[in-house]
C-alpha cells in the first residue's frame, strides 16, 4: 500500500509517495505536486485527490512502469558495456559512475564527480578504454604535481583510476589494466609533511568539559558523546531515536548525515 508524507523543498510544498518493494529495499518514490488552487481546497477533497495520486502510484508501479533510480542506472550500465569502444567519460558516466552510487557514500561520490571533470577527463575522457595507455596516465598524475597539487589530492585520483580501470578489466572492457604499469605517486621534495596534531590533549579535553557545562543540553550531549564514542560528526548527527536502547544502555550507528553542494544535506 502507497504512503505520503508532506515535505517542504525550495519548489514549495509536496508529498513524497512512497511503495514498499519488500523488506531490506529501497521503496519507489516520486514528489507529487498538488495544483496552485489546493490551498483553497476543503480537507475532504485534498484527501481524496492525494488518495487518488497514490492509487495511481502504486497501479504503476505494478504493472512495471515505475523503476528505482538504481534500476535505471542498472539498465543504462547493461546497455553501455554492450559497447566494446567505449570512451572513458562515457563508461564513468554511464557504468562505473552508477554503479557505485548504490553503494558509495554521497561525500565520496562528489568528491570521484570532481576529480573526474577537474583532472581526468579533459586528459583521456574522448579516448577509448582499451586506447588508454599508462603513459597518459602517469601524464595526467605528473600535471597535478607539477601544478602544486597536494600529494593527497593526487593520491585520491591515482586511487580513482585504479578503481575505474580495475572495474572495467572485470567487466572484459579492457585486456589489460594500464594501472599495473602506473607508480602511486610520492610527495614532492618540497612539500613538507603535516604535523598537525589530530586530537585533543587529556587538559584540552577537561577544559572544554568544563565549558560545555554552561552550555545548552543539546550541544552538551552531542559534544560528550562524539568524545565518549569517536563517532565521526555526520554519524553524531543522524542519530535518531530509535537507535538507543535505555535498557540495554546500547546506541546503534545506522546512519550519518552528509552535506554537498548540489544535494544539501542527505541522510
Amino acid at each position: 500500500m502507497a504512503t505520503a508524507r508532506k515535505i517542504e523543498t525550495k519548489k514549495g510544498t509536496c508529498y513524497e509517495i512512497q511503495v514498499s518493494r519488500g523488506r531490506g529495499k529501497s521503496p519507489y518514490s516520486k514528489r507529487w505536486y498538488p495544483p496552485s488552487t489546493w490551498d483553497g481546497w476543503s480537507m475532504k477533497k485534498k484527501q481524496a485527490e492525494l488518495n487518488k495520486q497514490k492509487v495511481l502510484f502504486e497501479e504503476a508501479c505494478l504493472n512495471g512502469t515505475v523503476k528505482t533510480k538504481a534500476e535505471v542506472r542498472e539498465e543504462l550500465a547493461k546497455n553501455a558495456l554492450s559497447n566494446k569502444d567505449i570512451t572513458f567519460q562515457d563508461y564513468c558516466e554511464t557504468v562505473f559512475l552508477p554503479y557505485k552510487s548504490v553503494t558509495a557514500a554521497t561525500n565520496t561520490m562528489e568528491v570521484w564527480k570532481a576529480c573526474c571533470k577537474n583532472h581526468i577527463y579533459g586528459e583521456i575522457g574522448v579516448l577509448t578504454l582499451k586506447d588508454i595507455t599508462p603513459i597518459q596516465i602517469s601524464r595526467i598524475l605528473l600535471k597535478m604535481q607539477e601544478s602544486g597539487l597536494k600529494n593527497a589530492t593526487i593520491i585520491k585520483t591515482y586511487q580513482l583510476l585504479v578503481l575505474i580501470f580495475k572495474t572495467s578489466y572485470k567487466q572484459d572492457l579492457i585486456s589489460q589494466n594500464p594501472m599495473d604499469k602506473v607508480d602511486r605517486p610520492t610527495p614532492r621534495k618540497d612539500e613538507g609533511k603535516d604535523n598537525t596534531v589530530k586530537s585533543l590533549s587529556v587538559e584540552e579535553t577537561n577544559r572544554l568539559l568544563e565549558i560545555m557545562d554552561n552550555e545548552p543540553l543539546k550541544w552538551n550531549a552531542y559534544v560528550r558523546l562524539m568524545l565518549d564514542t569517536g563517532m565521526r560528526k555526520g554519524e553524531c548527527c543522524a542519530i535518531q531515536w530509535e537507535d538507543l536502547d535505555l535498557e540495554r544502555r546500547q546506541l546503534i550507528v545506522r546512519h550519518t548525515l552528509n552535506y554537498t553542494k548540489s544535494s544539501g544535506v542527505v541522510l
